[in-house]
C-alpha cells in the first residue's frame, strides 16, 4: 500500500497509476516536452530518496524506470509503446546494476 501511495504523492491528480503486473506499475499522463516528463521522474526519485531516508518503514524502496512519449505520427500501437518502455526500464535496470 505504501508504494501506491508514495506514486501517487509523486505525480498530478489527472494522471493515471495503474498496477500492470506484479510489482510494476504504469503511470499515464499528457506532457507536452520530453523536460516536463523528465520533471516527473525526478520528483519520483526524490520522493523516494526522502521516503527512504526517513526510515519509517523497516523497508527501502527501489526502482527502475522506462518512459518515453508517444509519438501519434508513428502509428505505434499501444502494445508496441508499452514493449518499448518495458525494454527502456530494463536497460536502466542493467546500467543500475554495473
Amino acid at each position: 500500500m505504501a508504494r501506491i501511495t508514495h506514486l501517487k504523492a509523486s505525480f498530478r491528480k489527472t494522471d493515471v497509476i495503474c498496477r500492470y503486473g506484479g510489482d510494476e506499475f504504469v503511470v499515464i499522463f499528457d506532457r507536452s516536452t520530453r523536460e516536463e516528463i523528465d520533471t516527473a521522474v525526478k520528483r519520483l526519485i526524490e520522493n523516494t530518496n526522502k521516503f527512504n531516508a526517513e526510515k519509517k518503514r523497516p523497508y527501502k524502496i527501489n526502482f527502475s524506470a522506462g518512459y518515453d512519449t508517444y509519438d501519434y505520427e508513428s502509428g505505434l500501437s499501444a502494445q508496441l509503446f508499452v514493449k518499448r518502455i518495458d525494454a527502456k526500464m530494463y536497460e536502466n535496470k542493467n546500467r543500475a546494476k554495473s
